[in-house]
Order: structure tokens, then sequence, then C-alpha cells
């Protein structure tokens, strides 16, 4: 019987040993370098309180940084909610080649952060990429290319984050739309409502629980979002598309911070977990936790 009791705890204790040796242990362990100061000469650290804070919240880059973060995370957020749901709704009507749509849409987001980051780059390169080379007939393009403006690279971030975000809220809305049964549907339109009022009376409300979650991952992509930025502008040009993780990497693997990169990831999970918070308190009144 005891035995049979410590059984699951034995078969989840090898997960449960990788999950605190790779994210409890460096969590805990970049909460205390936060409030630590590195010695340049000799590497060691010594207690400092909030210095670090100070000094980054008193810091230009950083506030700086998290507008090019904030700014990104609004457009990308907006837009894969309201494509995703279209999306989401052509594909719940099944048409044609459906199996082919699904392979392509989902393309993207099979890829890595590296491959799809080098594809997109190229794409705007300004001698041999194919979007670059076919919008410069247009006069609204700039001359030396969309990607070396500040407010053109960082729309093309948003396009990025949109190519690969969109497959996952596609999915998501589309397992959402497909647990609502059609006689509500048929009910609402047998009342008079039209396909738009059906839409927002009666699917947008019992979506309510897919859009919050998307909602919620979505966020959290934005505000974590490094690798993509990394390897299509480098921050560039300038710093206006220097996000906060971005600015996290420079300061602590190129400048070698470590106390201040700590400081910064703190923040960035502070900011992670309000955003958890305000989800849960959202979702709590429709499930009454």
């Amino acid at each position: 019987m005891r035995q049979s009791r410590a059984l699951p705890y034995i078969l989840i204790s090898p997960s449960l040993a990788l999950i605190l040796a790779f994210v409890f242990y460096p969590t805990l362990y970049g909460f205390q370098l936060s409030f630590m100061r590195m010695i340049p000469l000799t590497g060691e650290f010594e207690f400092a309180g909030l210095e670090n804070y100070s000094a980054l919240l008193g810091a230009r880059e950083l506030w700086e940084s998290a507008r090019v973060t904030l700014f990104f995370g609004v457009q990308y957020v907006a837009v894969v909610i309201i494509l995703g749901f279209a999306l989401a709704l052509i594909m719940n009507r099944k048409p044609r080649a459906m199996g082919l749509y699904m392979t392509l849409i989902f393309v993207p987001w099979v890829l890595s952060d590296v491959v799809a980051s080098i594809i997109w780059r190229i794409l705007f390169n300004q001698q041999i990429g194919i979007i670059e080379l076919t919008m410069r007939n247009f006069p609204f393009w700039p001359k030396l290319g969309l990607i070396t403006t500040p407010q053109g690279a960082l729309w093309v971030m948003v396009l990025l984050g949109l190519w690969r975000g969109l497959p996952f809220a596609m999915l998501l809305l589309l397992a959402g739309l497909q647990t609502i049964s059609r006689e509500l549907i048929e009910a609402a339109r047998i009342d008079g409502a039209s396909s738009w009022r059906a839409f927002f009376s009666v699917t947008l409300p019992l979506m309510r629980s897919q859009a919050l979650v998307l909602l919620l991952l979505a966020s959290i992509g934005a505000v974590n979002a490094a690798a993509t930025f990394l390897a299509v502008t480098q921050g560039g040009p300038g710093r206006y598309t220097e996000v906060l993780g971005l600015f996290l990497y420079r300061t602590g693997f190129q400048f070698f911070r470590i106390d201040h990169g700590s400081t910064i990831a703190v923040m960035m999970f502070l900011i992670n977990l309000s955003l958890t918070l305000v989800y849960l308190r959202a979702f709590r009144s429709e499930y009454r936790l």
C-alpha cells in the first residue's frame, strides 16, 4: 500500500529534479545576484542592497528598452489576436484543401528562432531581399531599405513575431471554436441575429477563456522576446529595436555586468508575474476559483 502511494512521487522525481536544477535554482540565484555588486577586477560579489535597482531605474537605456518592448508588445498582441480569430473562423468552416492550408500556416511555428530570423533578414536584405526589392518600386518605401529605419525595423520585427505567433494563436482559438455547439449559433440566427451579431453575442463570450490564455501567452512572449531581435536587427539601427530581453543580453553577457543583468532579469520576471496575476484575476470570475 505504501509502495503504491509512493509510486507517483517516484515517477515524477526525475522531472522534478530537473525543474529544481534548471528553473528554480537559477531563478533564486538570479534574485540573490540582483542584490549583489560585482567587483570589476576580482569578479567577486559583495552585498549592495537595492543599489542595482536604483541605478537601473535611473538609467535612460532601461526606459528606452521598456518603451520599445511596450510598442512591440501592444502591436504584436493586438494583431496576432485579431488575425488569429479571423483565421480560426475560416478554418472552423473546414474549407477545401484545409490540410494544405494548415501545413503552410504551421511552417513558421516549427522553425527555430534563429532559422526564422535568418529567413526574415534575407527577405528584407537591401541587395537580395525579395520583399525589399519588390517594395522598393513604391514611392513610400525608404530608399535605404525598411530595416535600416527605426520605425521600419521595429515593424519588421512585429511582422516576424506575427508570422511565427499566428499559427499558435489560430490553433488555440480554433480549439475553442470547435467546443461551441452549432445549435447555439443556429438558435441565435433563428431569433433574427445577423452573422456579426451572433459572433459578438454568442461566439465571442464563449471564447473568453481561450482569448485570455492567448492574451497572457502572447504578452509574456512579447516581454521576453530577444533571440529574433538579436538575429535580425541586433538592436539597431542605433538602439531603436533594443527590447528588454536584448538589453539584458548585452548587459549581462557582452558587458559582463552580471549584477545588473540579474536585476533586469528580476524586473522582467516581476512583469511576467504581474501579467499572470492580472490574467488569473480575470479568469477567476469565469470559473469562480
